[in-house]
């Protein structure tokens, strides 16, 4: 089934067995400060609570919408891709069920992408912000993956140069543009990145 977003941003959360955290970081995401997105939740054939989970949200919030099929559990990867060919938008943001977002980084995100749109029009664009790692009660063990990691984000530029331990998914949006090449095969050699400002857990 393919979902046409109503908002500019699609949120697309991937979930298998989330039920510890699913809530907080759902609760996190509608308290952010920008209000222009839907969130869409695919459950990767969860066996504890997090489809009652999901319903119960649904139910409550007509911003959240989960992703129906009988494709099963397809693991991480193909859950996101799923995520990916089912919902069309402006622009996407990835976000795991054990995230926590700070409030700002829907609108951090999308004001530094959109203010690139407009010096590379017509450009596939992603960027991505730090983040900080807790533990199960969100005390701060690293609070910047990049300073610990000694990274200089501004030394990469382009989209082949980024690992996925630097570029984390559910750090990132990007457009429709980048969306369309992600689908395809082989993957596009040359997808332009920068860089927001931004500290907080991803």
């Amino acid at each position: 089934m393919r979902y046409i977003s109503p908002e500019p941003i699609a949120v697309l959360l991937a979930v298998y067995n989330g039920e510890k955290y699913l809530r907080e970081q759902i609760d996190s995401i509608l308290a952010q400060t920008n209000h222009d997105w839907v969130l869409y939740i695919r459950d990767d054939a969860s066996t504890d609570s997090t489809p009652e989970i999901i319903a119960d949200y649904c139910q409550k919030y007509d911003n959240i919408v989960k992703i129906g099929d009988d494709r099963g559990n397809l693991g991480c990867y193909e859950n996101f891709r799923e995520l990916l060919r089912s919902v069309e938008a402006d622009y996407y943001m990835f976000s795991d069920a054990d995230d926590v977002w700070l409030p700002e980084k829907i609108q951090a995100s999308f004001d530094f992408l959109h203010k690139q749109e407009g010096a590379y029009p017509h450009t596939p664009l992603l960027v991505h912000c730090d983040k900080s790692h807790a533990d199960a009660e969100l005390n701060i063990i690293h609070k910047s993956v990049w300073s610990d990691s000694a990274m200089d984000p501004d030394s990469w530029t382009k989209f082949e140069l980024l690992p996925m331990h630097i570029v984390g998914g559910a750090c990132s949006i990007f457009n429709r543009r980048v969306r369309d090449l992600s689908l395809e095969s082989p993957p596009p050699p040359q997808i332009l990145c920068q860089f927001p400002t931004m500290d907080g857990r991803h």
